[in-house]
């Protein structure tokens, strides 16, 4: 398990590579390689996507509404991702994360144990997720 400090957030981004139709697994990149990076790659997430054929960053357009909506368009290719894949890959991974059956009561986020759910699989008894 990574051991990122909260102040660690703001220092990171995500990193995804695409190719052959596919948008691969979020690798977690540090502030010197963002600073490395044009800005106009990113989302306002800090999240770039790499076009594995073309061997660089993809542009970020942002969409109309500027609320997940936007895509990264390789300037080389013309290939797209929309924003809404790397969110959802996102989500697969956490989900991938919690579900993981080598978790430990050590890996249980802090405040996790007040509530008795069946953890880790109890985001959807939580009362912390309930919208």
């Amino acid at each position: 398990m990574l051991d990122i400090e909260k102040d660690d957030y703001e220092n990171m981004g995500y990193e995804f590579n695409y190719a052959n139709n596919r948008l691969g697994k979020s690798k977690i990149i540090s502030k010197e390689k963002i600073n490395e990076i044009d800005t106009a790659k990113s989302n306002s997430d800090t999240m770039y996507v790499k076009c594995v054929a073309c061997k660089i960053y993809m542009d970020y357009e942002a969409g109309p509404t500027g609320v997940v909506d936007g895509s990264w368009v390789c300037p080389e290719c013309g290939i797209s991702v929309k924003e809404h894949s790397a969110y959802t890959q996102l989500e697969r991974e956490n989900e991938e994360f919690l579900t993981r059956s080598d978790l430990t009561e050590d890996d249980m986020p802090e405040g996790c144990g007040a509530c008795g759910g069946p953890w880790p699989n109890c985001t959807s008894s939580c009362k912390m997720f309930d919208d």
